[in-house]
């Protein structure tokens, strides 16, 4: 998670942000880099206690705010270069995010609440090739 002095800590501080690059899925999405700060153990269980009782539009609204954010308090989703099916730059919005499809949304929620973890900056073929 976080680095310094070539220590890493799975500790979320203040001003603490990751990138990840959300591989491309073949006839699906092109990759999307994206900068994002982790969902804290704290705000995983209050989702996760609030999606109990909540029908499931509701939480994946509940994430679309989460992620993108509102005038009081920033998103978790920091950018992206995602873009629309005519090249142009889609904004980090709730609504965006709601619009965005089941198995790309999956994805990005699991990169950003720390179920699956994807080397910075490189794609799922590059972390493969590794391996």
């Amino acid at each position: 998670m976080s680095e310094s002095n070539g220590y890493l800590s799975p500790f979320i501080g203040d001003g603490y942000d990751a990138t990840a690059t959300i591989p491309e899925s073949a006839g699906q999405w092109s990759a999307v880099q994206i900068r994002y700060r982790p969902l804290s153990a704290d705000e995983e269980s209050e989702i996760f206690a609030l999606q109990r009782t909540m029908p499931q539009e509701a939480v994946t609204k509940l994430y679309a705010a989460k992620f993108a954010g509102t005038k009081d308090r920033p998103g978790n989703l920091r950018n992206w270069d995602l873009k629309d099916r005519a090249g142009k730059p889609v904004p980090i919005t709730p609504e965006n995010i709601g619009r965005l499809s089941p198995g790309f949304f999956v994805v990005l929620k699991t990169v950003l609440d720390g179920s699956l973890v994807l080397p910075s900056g490189e794609t799922e073929a590059e972390a493969d090739a590794k391996n």
